[in-house]
């Protein structure tokens, strides 16, 4: 399972990828004008409500994978500080690692790919929706990727 923390319009791309390539996503917002079928034609689920809510209510196994594009600061760090004692497959975080550092206090631990998404110079939702998810089927496999050696 995949539980895509942000409903916005970026994230569209990224959980139809997802979806393609096997993912059983589940779209979990607090605004429920934007977790519809017609936005997330694929989604397995739509998990509504606070995120301290939703953050209580789903069971996070160590096959999961959880990726966070909320764009709001005080959202992403309630879900971090639940995810941090969480034991999932793969965990990432859109943004800079200067957001990242301010949001975690200055260092990234090892468990959380910030900036999330392969290094593929990638512009735009759909690049960076093929980036994430790339580095999330490298993870699901079990392979390190050298980005200068990948095409080699």
């Amino acid at each position: 399972s995949l539980y895509l923390f942000g409903a916005g319009a970026d994230a569209r791309p990224f959980a139809a990828l997802a979806s393609s390539v096997g993912y059983a996503v589940h779209i979990c917002d607090w605004r429920e004008s934007l977790c519809t079928k017609e936005h997330f034609p694929d989604a397995a689920s739509f998990q509504i409500g606070s995120i301290n809510e939703l953050l209580h209510r789903i069971t996070f196994t160590k096959l999961d994978s959880v990726v966070i594009m909320t764009h709001d600061f005080q959202v992403d760090q309630q879900i971090l500080r639940v995810l941090q004692k969480e034991n999932v497959l793969y965990a990432g975080l859109l943004g800079s690692k200067k957001r990242t550092r301010r949001l975690l206090g200055n260092t990234i631990p090892d468990w959380l790919h910030s900036p999330i998404g392969l290094s593929i110079g990638a512009e735009g939702p759909e690049e960076i929706a093929v980036s994430i998810i790339a580095e999330m089927i490298s993870i699901r496999k079990g392979s390190e990727i050298c980005p200068s050696l990948a095409f080699i």
